[in-house]
């Protein structure tokens, strides 16, 4: 029995971890950049949406009333796309998660083995001491 030797994979099992980690966080950026856009356009619908019945309380001519309808529905538009886009963001954080997690179990179950190994090693090395002991106990005895 020696210590553990597997140190290049355990390393390589970190970098790997890390490397999940870092692609879940930039999943997480993408999302909450795409949520603050699409509420941003939210925030410009209701405000437009406000401004056009208020005009429209107040008379406005067909012009004015067909370009702000127009550009309710280009922003309705964006938002139905956005809001697609914030889906497709929110699977990819799941299967990012799903990912950095398998890669913590396996980083997790190589470290375990390394502190079984490490622990076996000391007993190992304890009892070869305890027997070079008792043999030195006996040679002195002997005298």
């Amino acid at each position: 029995m020696k210590p553990f030797s597997l140190d290049v994979v355990l390393k390589y099992r970190k970098r790997q971890k890390d490397r999940a980690r870092n692609r879940y966080q930039e999943a997480q950026n993408q999302y909450n950049t795409v949520k603050q856009e699409l509420e941003a356009h939210q925030a410009e619908h209701l405000s437009l949406a406000d401004e056009l019945h208020r005009l429209h309380t107040l008379g406005v001519d067909i012009t004015e009333h067909i370009r702000y309808e127009n550009r309710l529905e280009v922003l309705q538009a964006e938002i139905n796309l956005l809001n697609e886009k914030l889906k497709k963001k929110q699977e990819k954080i799941v299967r990012e998660r799903a990912f950095l997690l398998k890669k913590s179990q396996e980083h997790k179950v190589l470290d375990k083995l390394k502190e079984k190994q490490t622990l076996e090693w000391q007993q190992y090395l304890e009892k070869k001491e305890a027997t070079v002991t008792d043999e030195m106990a006996i040679l002195y005895r002997n005298r």
